[in-house]
């Protein structure tokens, strides 16, 4: 008995085979530009190159699974918005709550802030925070509590 063309894969996998890979692509790249993030960074985070990156934003390829859920993640939505363009409201409300929550909707400045802090020396981090102290003396950035006196 032999099985038909596409029954040996997962309804996901179907979703990626079925799925508009311009359409997919314009997602992909609507996510990146708003984290703010160029072809390069964004591969980067992933492990990937800058022009693969490039071949999913032009529809060439279909995306990787890693960068899938990557971009799902990071840009606060679902690998089925990604390749459909659709997403139920109630996702779509889940969504928002654990972004406010967790503090995972950030702006593109501050991203590049915490980025620039990461990648400095720990004599930079020390002075960073000492600055930020001058302008914010009442509270600790840390869980937003005030500081005890």
């Amino acid at each position: 008995m032999s099985i038909g063309k596409y029954e040996q894969y997962t309804s996901n996998e179907m979703a990626i085979l079925k799925a508009d890979l311009r359409e997919v692509g314009k997602r992909v790249k609507e996510i990146r530009k708003s984290l703010g993030l160029t072809q390069t960074l964004a591969g980067e985070r992933v492990g990937i190159s800058q022009d693969m990156v490039s071949a999913y934003e032009k529809g060439k390829h279909h995306p990787s699974t890693e960068y899938l859920f990557w971009a799902a993640a990071e840009g606060g939505t679902t690998v089925d918005w990604i390749l459909t363009g659709e997403m139920p409201e109630e996702y779509a409300s889940r969504i928002k709550d654990v972004q406010k929550r967790y503090g995972l909707n950030l702006t593109p400045e501050e991203r590049e802030l915490i980025e620039l802090y990461r990648d400095a020396p720990i004599d930079g981090k020390a002075a960073a925070k000492a600055v930020l102290e001058i302008y914010l003396p009442k509270k600790s950035k840390v869980y937003g509590k005030k500081k005890r006196s």
